[in-house]
C-alpha cells in the first residue's frame, strides 16, 4: 500500500469512525461534559493526554476515536452490541493495516507505520 492509499485508508476509516459516535452518542456530551465527567468528575477519557487542547484534540487519532470508557459503555445498554460491532469492524481494519497506536495521530501512526508491520 502507498503512502498516498495509507492515508486515504486512514481518513477513511476516521470518517467511519466518527460517524458511528455521532450515531450513538454514547459519551452524551452536554455543554462540554461528557457521561463521565458529569458522574465522576474527571472530564472526558483523553484527560491528560499531550494532544488534548483547550480546544479539544489536537490530532486524528483513529484509536481514541474507535475507544470509548466502561461508564459511556453501560450506559448504552442494548445500543452497545451494535455499536461494539461496527468500532469493531473499523478496529480490525485498523491493525490490519498497521493504523491503531494508543494516542497517536495520524500523521505519528503512518510514519511509524512505514518501520513497522503493526504499530497496535
Amino acid at each position: 500500500m502507498t503512502e498516498e492509499q495509507r492515508s486515504k485508508k486512514y481518513d477513511e476509516l476516521y470518517i467511519k469512525a466518527t460517524k458511528v459516535l455521532d450515531e450513538f452518542n454514547p459519551c452524551k456530551i452536554e455543554n462540554g461534559t461528557c457521561a463521565r465527567g458529569r458522574k465522576h468528575g474527571l472530564n472526558f477519557c483523553c484527560y491528560g493526554c499531550n494532544n488534548l487542547s483547550d480546544n479539544g484534540c489536537k490530532v486524528q487519532s483513529l484509536y481514541c476515536k474507535t475507544w470509548i470508557c466502561e461508564t459511556a459503555a453501560k450506559a448504552m445498554k442494548e445500543e452497545y452490541r451494535t455499536f461494539n460491532r461496527l468500532m469493531a469492524e473499523i478496529d480490525d481494519e485498523a491493525r490490519k493495516y498497521g493504523m491503531y497506536i494508543f494516542r497517536a495521530g495520524k500523521t505519528e501512526c503512518l510514519a511509524l507505520q512505514s518501520t513497522a508491520k503493526n504499530c497496535s
